[in-house]
């Protein structure tokens, strides 16, 4: 006899009367009474046996658990903005955060540091269609003094962000694709990924598994949000990230501008519109030639070059522009690059009365500023009116 316990309590009689079970051996029985198990749970199983001969029937029973688990159909979208705890289907050790998400909505995060992995399984999603992607949005920002949007941290190192796929419920997973520093959109806005899944799951049923392991030391927050299993339009490019310039000294007026362009969509795509600018200056537009097939990157080199002779910050903006584009949501990436002062001519002296002058603030948390001091301690400049102070008119930031 087979009692069930769970979602659909049931039970069930079955008369084994064949075959020959000698001393000490075993048999399996194969009972053809079927298990109605259409509701997702957890199920306690318990059997007995009784034999007329049986001289000692402690030893009639076991038991046992199976987990059946529900099925989300596709197309499935997970924001995470609703409820106050890590939505049903995902097992994590990431907590979900109700304001680090896209605009500041909700998002699930971990602190990935030392030894500190971020995991993170999807529910069973299916049947799937041919065609269907993953996608997801995430980012990679410094956890010292963390406000929003945070500070965007390369990927150094050895830092991976693997992306696993399971068509047997979880049992096994295969290595789909690998977020890297080659290919890692270092920004302190959302980046989408999206992973094609395999024709050979059409029918069938997915578990994708994200795991984020830090190797160079870095320590930061690693957020995720809209967790998708869809079609992806046909249409859908996007810059992913700006490349080139970097930092540098003495940056040249003829500095080259790269950009690394995504196709997020169905089709492949030829003859894309791009354009980049800096602090908000006119558009400079170009042509990608392609072709770009779903799922590919490609890296694209202006030939209009940007001007970066004069020391400071440049804030750099760059998009595609693509005709039928249905998600203009991913089509752009920002970059601030710094031309810093190179000084080659001495002595040098610099009293900040016109301006910064090259000289720029960094680290976290700064309260640096340029201006006419007006504290209690230190309520005027060295020369003239401008000075740099910690905080030109009260403590510096802790």
């Amino acid at each position: 006899t087979v009692y069930v316990a769970g979602p659909i309590p049931q039970s069930f009689t079955a008369t084994i009367n064949s075959g020959i079970l000698d001393t000490a051996s075993t048999m399996t029985i194969t009972v053809t009474n079927l298990l109605d198990l259409s509701v997702g749970g957890t199920y306690a199983l318990s059997g007995s046996l009784v034999a007329s001969t049986d001289g000692n029937t402690a030893n009639n029973a076991a038991t046992g658990t199976t987990v059946v688990q529900v099925a989300y159909p596709s197309p499935f979208v997970e924001n995470f903005n609703s409820g106050t705890t890590v939505p049903a289907g995902f097992t994590t050790n990431m907590s979900r955060n109700a304001t680090a998400g896209v605009g500041q909505s909700a998002c699930l995060r971990y602190n990935v540091y030392s030894t500190l992995i971020a995991n993170m399984d999807g529910p069973l999603v299916g049947p799937l269609v041919a065609g269907d992607a993953l996608r997801f949005e995430y980012k990679v920002t410094a956890w010292s003094g963390w406000t929003w949007p945070g500070t965007a941290v390369a990927l150094g190192a050895g830092d991976t962000i693997k992306i696993f796929l399971s068509s047997d419920c979880g049992l096994n997973y295969t290595l789909a694709d690998i977020i890297t520093s080659a290919n890692h959109a270092t920004g302190n806005s959302y980046s989408r990924y999206t992973v094609p899944l395999p024709s050979s799951m059409a029918g069938g049923f997915v578990k994708v598994r994200l795991n984020f392991k830090q190797a160079s030391g870095i320590d930061v927050y690693f957020d995720v949000d809209n967790f998708q299993i869809v079609q992806p339009p046909a249409v859908d490019m996007g810059v992913v990230a700006i490349t080139s310039p970097s930092d540098g000294c003495g940056l040249s007026a003829s500095s080259v501008v790269g950009v690394r362009v995504k196709n997020f969509g169905a089709a492949a795509q030829s003859n894309i519109p791009v354009y980049y600018s800096v602090n908000g200056g006119n558009a400079v537009n170009e042509v990608i030639p392609g072709p770009v097939n779903p799922g590919d990157t490609l890296t694209y080199y202006f030939a209009t070059t940007a001007n970066l002779a004069v020391a400071g910050p440049y804030n750099f903006a760059a998009a595609t522009a693509s005709s039928g584009d249905a998600d203009p949501s991913n089509d752009g990436s920002n970059r601030l690059v710094t031309s810093y002062l190179l000084v080659n001519q001495f002595p040098y002296s610099q009293n900040f009365e016109n301006g910064p002058a090259g000289w720029t603030v960094g680290g976290s948390n700064s309260s640096w500023a340029l201006g006419a001091p007006a504290g209690t301690v230190i309520n005027a400049a060295g020369g003239g009116t401008a000075s740099w102070v910690t905080n030109l008119a009260g403590n510096y930031n802790a």
